[in-house]
């Protein structure tokens, strides 16, 4: 037992800033009245309710405690058993239920253990997962294998009614709203200067980075009911689109938008040619409006 205490003591002091509660509530019974007589506690009866000090449980105690997350500082429960059996095993971070979180514990292991924060960069790993489905499939990759390969366009055709799952709609819209809320949707600082005209111009009526579907606007603006998808078109970056450009045009067409390309390199459009191209369009039944800039 002097040994056991002794290890307690250890781990508290090294971990000490991850445990919150400094007592819990136990109930007396025959199993543990000798223990914590021993350690200085007046025992009533069985079934009554004591004060323990952290320091005095048991490895197997099933109290409840307050522990900090490393990542957030939120503070969550759980047992004293599950804490303490994890930090036995060198598994001294805490990390809430949180997907954040728990993702961040993740790699913090995958570094400790693998050298990496994804175990699926560590060089011995994939080639054991190559040899394995060498052996297995006699291809490298699960996707290689026919069998696989058609099971899987099976299970989307039933599902989504395309082969792949980058197909489908949900993906296109999961994968914008994924990339906005990340901070990655690429916004030049041409189309910032267009988009703070038009919602200076139209107020809430203006929607910089709009999501629709599968596509992202640079910038959708609603004017009495008739909606402007209004796109900045960089010739560097469009020099080489003009099929995906006529493609999703033709998309925004059948949804019922218009559109205006602004093309250009580093000028942006005046106020008074964005308004002249949006009174073009809804005030006709044309559709699409072009303002040439600095292109050669």
């Amino acid at each position: 037992m002097a040994m056991e205490k002794f290890d307690f003591f250890y781990y508290i002091l090294v971990n000490l800033k991850m445990i919150v509660s400094k007592t819990t509530l136990l109930k007396w019974n025959s199993a543990n009245k000798k223990r914590y007589v021993d350690l200085g506690y007046r025992f009533t009866q069985c079934g009554d309710e004591f004060e323990v000090d952290i320091n005095d449980l048991s490895k197997s105690c099933t109290a409840i405690i307050t522990v900090k997350c490393d990542f957030c500082g939120k503070e969550y429960t759980k047992t004293y058993k599950e804490w303490r059996s994890r930090h036995d095993k060198d598994d001294t971070i805490d990390a809430c239920s949180s997907y954040k979180c728990r993702s961040l514990k993740t790699q913090q292991t995958n570094i400790k253990k693998y050298g990496c924060n994804c175990v699926f960069k560590n060089e011995d790993i994939k080639q054991k997962i190559k040899r394995s489905m060498m052996d297995t499939y006699g291809v490298e990759y699960t996707i290689q294998c026919p069998v696989s390969k058609q099971k899987y366009h099976n299970t989307m055709r039933k599902k989504y009614g395309v082969d792949w799952y980058s197909q489908t709609d949900e993906f296109g819209n999961k994968y914008w709203r994924t990339r906005l809320a990340n901070g990655h949707y690429p916004t030049s600082k041409v189309e910032r200067i267009m988009c703070d005209m038009l919602i200076s111009l139209y107020g809430n009526n203006a929607h910089p980075s709009y999501i629709y579907d599968r596509i992202c606007m640079d910038c959708m603006i609603d004017v009495n009911g008739c909606k402007i998808d209004i796109e900045y078109d960089g010739q560097y970056w469009h020099k080489n689109r003009k099929k995906q450009d006529a493609n999703r045009d033709a998309f925004v067409y059948q949804e019922g938008f218009k559109i205006i390309r602004i093309k250009g390199n580093y000028e942006a459009p005046t106020i008074e040619e964005l308004q002249e191209a949006i009174y073009y369009l809804c005030t006709t039944d044309n559709k699409y409006c072009e303002i040439i800039k600095d292109i050669e």
